[in-house]
């Protein structure tokens, strides 16, 4: 009989607390705590994005260059013609 009551004070003290300083949760709290829940299930499409963007500026890159090259070749040619 001594544990129970003993565990009957302990709750109802944790109760008393509880009423005492538990505030409802703001909205913005909320929805910000879901998001950080459930970031591993965007990150597949936030990595493929992201890989999408990588390969389309490695790509202007690359065409960049190429054509760089190609009109410093033609220069180089012009600089070297010999009549």
């Amino acid at each position: 009989m001594f544990r129970a009551s003993h565990y009957l004070e302990a709750n109802k003290a944790r109760e008393e607390f509880l009423e005492c300083y538990y505030f409802d949760l703001p909205d913005g709290d909320f929805s910000l705590a879901m998001r950080a829940y459930e970031w591993p299930k965007k990150m597949i499409t936030s990595m493929k994005e992201a890989t999408a963007a990588a390969n389309a500026e490695h790509r202007a890159f690359e065409d960049a260059l190429k054509k760089r090259r190609t009109t410093f070749q033609a220069n180089l040619l012009i600089l070297n013609y010999k009549p």
